[in-house]
């Protein structure tokens, strides 16, 4: 972040070697600019694109909004593995219930080898890259694909190629943030209680959105074990803590503090997760709660965040606990993103 001396402030953001301008003077952008190219030899771009990702301004009914799209990455790579795709086009990212572990097929090393030499790793890696920028549905499926990354076997191969054609036929979707959407964060958050077999670990997600689309997110197996369906969720909170203060803290050096005017809501479904937050209750079911986790407490009593209920039904995170079927992916999938119009209302109620 830099500051002019009238007081005006850009924003500066380096990916590696592409380099992004923001704020309100063109003049002080075209000054950052000059001094970059007496330091080194640079190219302006067009800044539609970025990263693969294609960033469209639209007005519809007097309504301003940001498009994100990924459509020239997703074609390049799915004319490589056109001849893999099953012609069927899939409906979901994974197929209903789909859970993935190493063990959990007889497969040998030949196998292995063969769908690696196929481009498993690099179907895998391309999923991932749509998955964490324009495609957070497909977030569970992916994560749950990269448990084989080195050992694939023919049931990971296919899911895959699923996940790579259901983001190749839904390439000009997006994820769309509107000026009308809710100006503040709000958090989702959600864990499973199957484990995987392997190490008896979870699958929990969360993501956060503002603007009416979802700003970060992510679905990752618990780095412990989780007792009952509670310890699971206390847990993914906690993960979800981390990234929400993270974002608050940024807004606040970026001189935004505007959208963090009261504490972030949590919105989860499991009330002993909400209560324990709120509350300094030691339980035989809880005693044994590892203390990083009780983070989310300290957050919660410092008025950072506020966790509250929220509806199994409403809940965005539970996308990325499972695979769910094609209605809850468009009913969740799709609003979360705000391709359904405007979703974000007031949060629940603060629970007192």
């Amino acid at each position: 972040m830099l500051t002019s001396p009238n007081g005006e402030i850009a924003y500066v953001v380096s990916h590696v070697d592409d380099i992004e301008l923001a704020g309100a003077n063109l003049k002080d952008l075209k000054f950052i600019e000059d001094q970059y190219r007496k330091e080194f030899e640079i190219t302006a771009g067009n800044p539609r694109f970025m990263l693969g990702i294609q960033r469209d301004m639209e007005e519809v009914n007097n309504v301003t909004s940001i498009h994100l799209t990924q459509p020239d990455f997703l074609v390049e790579t799915y004319k490589l593995y056109e001849d893999k795709m099953k012609k069927a086009v899939p409906t979901t990212p994974m197929p209903v219930g789909e859970f993935l572990y190493l063990g959990q097929d007889a497969s040998s090393d030949q196998e292995h080898k063969h769908y690696l030499t196929e481009g498993f790793q690099n179907i895998a890696g391309a999923c991932l890259w749509g998955a964490r920028n324009c495609f957070p549905e497909c977030m569970y499926g992916t994560a749950q694909v990269c448990r084989l990354m080195s050992k694939p076997n023919k049931r990971a191969w296919e899911c895959a190629c699923r996940i790579l054609q259901y983001m190749y036929n839904k390439r000009t979707t997006g994820i769309r943030f509107r000026a009308d959407g809710c100006p503040y964060l709000q958090c989702y958050y959600d864990s499973s209680h199957k484990a995987d077999p392997t190490d008896g670990k979870a699958q929990y997600g969360w993501v956060i959105t503002f603007m009416n689309g979802p700003v970060e997110w992510n679905s990752k197996k618990h780095n412990h074990v989780g007792i009952s369906s509670s310890h699971n969720e206390y847990m993914a909170l906690s993960h979800a803590t981390k990234a929400v203060m993270w974002i608050r803290q940024l807004l606040v050096e970026m001189q935004l503090q505007e959208y963090i005017p009261e504490p972030t809501p949590m919105l989860g479904d499991n009330d002993q997760a909400t209560l324990l937050s709120q509350q300094e209750m030691v339980t035989n079911g809880n005693k044994f709660y590892l203390l990083d986790y009780h983070y989310s407490r300290e957050a919660v009593k410092e008025g950072h965040t506020s966790t509250r209920r929220v509806d199994t039904k409403a809940n965005y995170s539970d996308m990325f606990t499972k695979a769910v079927p094609k209605i809850d992916l468009e009913r969740l999938g799709e609003t979360l993103k705000g391709n359904n119009g405007v979703h974000q209302v007031t949060p629940p109620p603060k629970a007192e």
